[in-house]
């Protein structure tokens, strides 16, 4: 029973390998409007031979990942990571999350889920820090697939939920097709069938008004999972045949491997066993070929329990043998803990950035009220000295005693002389770094042009009153 639940997660999630490289596909207009060649591997390569060590160059590895994608996934992730490095090197923070989400999904790709989550993470972080919409929404739907996978259903079905989000507010349909699909999985993994049929053909619609054959193939097939699921065996064989004339139109070898074992889930279902064997041999060869652990553990499984029915044992048991082998690379208890650490530290980080990003605000408008106030002081303190000196200076009109005219210049220049104080403090305390014996040199100094200052508006106001 544990067996056919990770048989079955395998087929519900593993099958968006083909469709959920949108991000890279997307860019592939700019990318030859960089490049002025045809975007062909061997044009690419060529290319890339004469290329400087700029950023078209990494677009040119970028792309170069997505093309090998299916043919080498080795060589895909070696181009990934070439175009990381450069990326770094060059400071150039959206070559490095794409590389990062590249590297990621290839890992995916590969069932290295611990490290692709890793990646994923990484490239998510850039792409909130740059504030690139379209690149969250990918890394979103990534690691809830990753999710997925390891049966995280909620957690999954949150990250889908902020993929579409941003996906409908870019106003991107074909993606957003995707992530209806990807909603519609989680749904199929906690057995609501309603729903997730509900979500295949809300995606199924999209697909088919952008006319894109790809995506409508692979939602035919899930909508045909659903009925499998249900024992509708007839609606579930129409619908998985009619996704599988599409890939095979399109030569889509992951499709048609995953679609040939759907087949033979009915077919073991209605005990034709004969049947299962030549849908899952020819499934097997097209997984190797593709090079991508999920189907081809899908397609060990099920040679496994035909060839157990048909009292094959010891071919029963190799199958079963190779199946358990793969899974357990893909699915183990430890993994799963993992991913949700790596899950927890980036909350954790995000949380601790956005906590640091409130104090600085909080400390920047406290220093705006600080210096508004301060400016409030000064800007009083300097009005009420001007005042001061020009009721002193028509104080000779006045009949003032001599004693009151002199505590008054005094009184002003102090209060001069303290403004400045005030006004030099911080500029102080920066260039002589909190030093008093040099604070005390340059408040001597203050005091003693003001010193002279003082004796002559003293002399001056005593000839006007004393006449």
């Amino acid at each position: 029973m544990k067996n056919r639940l990770k048989h079955n997660t395998l087929l519900t999630t593993l099958t968006y390998l083909s469709i959920c490289f949108p991000s890279l596909s997307q860019d592939l207009t700019k990318i030859e409007a960089s490049t002025g060649v045809l975007m062909k591997v061997d044009s690419l390569e060529t290319v890339l031979q004469t290329s400087k060590e700029d950023t078209s160059k990494v677009n040119i590895l970028n792309k170069l990942c997505y093309e090998y994608r299916k043919k080498d996934t080795y060589q895909a992730l070696n181009y990934g990571k070439q175009g990381l490095d450069l990326a770094k090197l060059l400071k150039f923070k959206r070559g490095i999350a794409k590389s990062l989400y590249n590297i990621g999904y290839m890992h995916v790709h590969q069932s290295n889920y611990k490290k692709a989550l890793d990646y994923h993470l990484k490239a998510l972080k850039i792409y909130e820090e740059i504030g690139n919409k379209k690149g969250l929404s990918e890394s979103f739907q990534e690691i809830g697939i990753i999710n997925l996978i390891h049966g995280r259903n909620e957690v999954a079905l949150d990250y889908f939920l902020k993929s579409i989000e941003l996906k409908r507010e870019l106003g991107n349909k074909a993606s957003e097709a995707t992530s209806l699909s990807m909603i519609g999985n989680v749904y199929l993994n906690q057995d609501k069938y309603k729903k997730a049929l509900d979500y295949y053909m809300k995606s199924l619609t999209i697909h088919k008004k952008l006319e894109n054959k790809k995506g409508a193939g692979y939602n035919l097939s899930y909508i045909g999972w659903v009925y499998y699921q249900q024992k509708k065996y007839k609606k579930a064989l129409e619908y998985l045949e009619r996704s599988l004339r599409i890939n095979e139109e399109l030569k889509d070898k992951y499709g048609i491997a995953s679609d040939l074992n759907r087949i033979g889930s009915i077919y073991m279902d209605q005990g034709n066993y004969e049947k299962v064997i030549e849908c899952d041999k020819r499934s097997l060869i097209i997984a190797k070929e593709v090079g991508t652990k999920g189907p081809i553990a899908s397609a060990y499984y099920q040679l496994s329990r035909a060839y157990f029915k048909l009292n094959e044992y010891k071919k029963a048991y190799e199958n079963q043998k190779l199946y358990t082998q793969i899974i357990d690379t893909i699915y183990n208890e430890e993994k799963s803990k993992e991913i949700g650490k790596l899950e927890a530290k980036y909350e954790f980080e995000k949380a601790e950035i956005e906590r640091k990003r409130k104090l600085e605000e909080q400390t920047r408008i406290l220093e705006e009220q600080t210096e508004r106030r301060n400016l409030l002081q000064y800007s009083g303190i300097l009005i009420f000295i001007v005042a001061f000196f020009i009721i002193l200076l028509f104080s000779g009109r006045l009949n003032i005693p001599v004693r009151l005219a002199e505590g008054g210049v005094f009184f002003t220049f102090l209060l001069v002389f303290e403004f400045l104080l005030v006004l030099t403090d911080p500029y102080l305390e920066q260039y002589t770094g909190g030093e008093p014996a040099y604070k005390l040199i340059v408040n001597a100094g203050l005091a003693g042009l003001i010193f002279p200052l003082h004796s002559f508006f003293e002399t001056k106001l005593k000839s006007r009153i004393v006449k």
